[in-house]
């Protein structure tokens, strides 16, 4: 391929370029390894959803609102006690030691819950912790009774969920009648609100202005026709007196007519007012309706979430009937039933005891502030003689994993390289070329957990015994180069051996990487997520030790070979120009003898 072809002769001819550009890299992706996490296995994400398992943790963590972890304290006897050291768990000295551990538990963030010895003494005594040896064995000896047939539990939560049921019922009716209510508001207001829209079309029509001046322009007429008669016609005459008669008629009704439409347009006007007034008021009227009608689909939604929760109500009460009834056939009439929780807490032999610490869902740095506190108690509280305590759990058991990942870790790494370095130092009978090609896995070690802290993807405990698996594999990428590299010496110079190198290995070590990536990436195809997890980390390793191999190993063959001709050349050209000088003195000293 011309670009394989072009890439070969360049790294050939300019391999400081290549290496500087790698190193760049590898600084970058040395940053990135520093970001990367420990992180410990949460079985809920890494087990498919559908498991009976990972549904019976969703739903405690759903409906209680816990993920169901804990922690237990173990409090127990040394194996060999003197008599003079305690014997029995149930020491008052060991009680106030457990009471401790408990008060100070309870106030440590993240803990629910604190179960114990010294919570059920004090449970039975009154609130108060027992002060002797005898009144514990007697309080742990006088088992809680109960009998059955003076209470009828059914019965109670069946009478509580058929209330909790007419609740119910009343709500889904009152839902029901404000319902209507919040319609009839809802057209109430429309029609109001179209009523004050026409008041206010009829309010703008009887208020503009009217217009009077053609009125009073023949009232001027009438005034001078009356003028005209007089200047022209004789008083003699008998139509003058007629003629005025008429024209004082006609004036006095046109000056009637104008004072009547005065009067009918200011009581236009009043109407006017008051109408806008009634739409101003039916506006009002319309807004209260309008509020009316929120606060009461508020008032629906408030009774449909209520009539909600009874019925979430009323089905837990009808499964705990269901449950007590169940049960309840193993009761027999008129035996008493013994509730007694002391053997969960106390071992038979009263050797050992228990502290539990129920745990809220919490975030991975929450529950390493959680386990500092608590080691942090242990040390603090003072142990009595012939007594051990620690704790345990699943957050413990987890970061106890999560400090040894890193020192496994590094402990197999060094182990691997320096296994894989002895066997290609005697490979190639080298230990420099033994060296180069761990470089390989070296960088591609660097660059694997570099991406993986840029990109925020998280190591566990069991991806960490991929780095080993990464070398083993990527070291081939390595030897090929190198001992390609050696063969193509044998008959071409230094560039032309490096060019030739890569054009007749890149394929085939690509073939090889596509085929592991295949494979690796065959791994996330199970349900189980923490297989995908290390198939990509172990697909990411392959995929970045071909690429060390393509592109630092050559720089670094190519320069090692140079700088090693180059010496080769000083001391050659040392010795030639030690060899003429001693000629020369030779020369020199058989002159002076002659």
């Amino acid at each position: 391929m011309k670009i394989v072809n072009n890439y070969s002769r360049f790294l050939a001819h300019h391999p400081w370029t290549i290496l500087l550009v790698g190193l760049l890299l590898t600084g970058l992706f040395i940053y990135g390894a520093t970001l990367v996490q420990m992180e410990s296995i949460d079985y809920s994400k890494a087990i498919p959803s559908n498991y009976k398992e990972i549904k019976a943790f969703n739903f405690i963590k759903d409906e209680f609102g816990t993920t169901g972890s804990a922690l237990t304290f173990v409090i127990r006897l040394d194996e060999e006690n003197g008599e003079s050291e305690i014997n029995d768990i149930r020491d008052v000295k060991v009680l106030n030691y457990i009471n401790l551990i408990s008060e100070k538990s309870k106030k440590i963030s993240g803990i629910s819950s604190v179960s114990s010895l010294s919570t059920l003494l004090k449970s039975d005594n009154a609130g108060i912790l027992p002060k002797s040896n005898e009144k514990i064995v007697e309080l742990i000896n006088n088992a809680k009774v109960i009998n059955p047939q003076t209470i009828d539990v059914v019965n109670s939560l069946n009478q509580t969920s058929g209330g909790i049921n007419q609740i119910n019922t009343s709500l889904n009716q009152t839902t029901g009648g404000l319902t209507q209510i919040s319609q009839g508001v809802d057209a109430s207001s429309k029609g109001v609100a179209q009523i004050s829209v026409v008041l206010e079309k009829i309010s703008s029509a009887l208020g503009q202005e009217q217009d009077f001046s053609s009125i009073n322009q023949l009232v001027l007429l009438t005034t001078q026709l009356d003028s005209l008669i007089d200047a022209s016609v004789n008083p003699l005459d008998p139509n003058y007196t007629n003629m005025k008669r008429s024209v004082a008629i006609i004036k006095a009704g046109l000056e009637q007519t104008y004072m009547g439409l005065e009067e009918s347009s200011a009581g236009l006007k009043t109407t006017s007012n008051i109408l806008d007034q009634s739409s101003t008021a039916l506006d009002k009227i319309s807004t209260g309706l309008n509020q009316a009608n929120d606060g009461t689909k508020q008032i629906i939604q408030y009774n449909e979430k209520m009539s909600l929760g009874l019925m979430n109500i009323n089905q837990g009460l009808n499964g705990i009937s269901q449950y007590i009834s169940f049960t309840s056939a193993e009761y027999t009439p008129g035996k008493k039933t013994i509730i007694n929780q002391y053997p969960g807490y106390l071992s038979t032999d009263y050797s050992t005891t228990i502290i539990r610490l129920n745990l809220d869902s919490m975030s991975k740095t929450e529950e390493i502030e959680l386990v500092n506190e608590l080691d942090q108690i242990l040390n603090e509280t003072v142990v009595p003689n012939g007594i051990t305590s620690g704790y345990t759990g699943s957050i413990k058991l987890s970061e106890e994993m999560q400090n040894s990942i890193g020192p496994t870790m590094t402990s197999t790494s060094i182990i691997s390289i320096a296994l894989i370095l002895i066997i290609v130092s005697i490979l190639f009978f080298s230990l420099r070329k033994g060296i180069i090609s761990l470089f390989a896995i070296i960088f591609g070690t660097i660059w694997t957990f570099g991406i993986m802290g840029l990109t925020g993807s998280p190591i566990n405990s069991i991806m960490s015994g991929a780095l080993s698996m990464i070398m083993g594999i990527g070291i081939d990428f390595g030897i090929q180069i190198v001992n390609r590299f050696n063969q193509e010496k044998l008959k071409n110079n230094t560039e032309e051996a490096m060019i030739n190198t890569i054009k007749n290995t890149w394929s085939q070590m690509l073939i090889t990487t596509l085929a592991a990536l295949i494979g690796f990436r065959a791994m996330s195809m199970g349900e189980i997520t923490i297989i995908a997890d290390l198939g990509n980390m172990m697909g990411l390793g392959v995929l970045s030790c071909y690429l060390i191999a393509m592109t630092i190993i050559p720089a670094i063959l190519v320069l090692n070979d140079k700088i090693t001709l180059e010496n080769i050349r000083k001391i050659v050209h040392q010795d030639k120009s030690d060899n003429t000088t001693n000629v020369k003195q030779k020369n020199k000293k058989v002159k002076l003898k002659k």
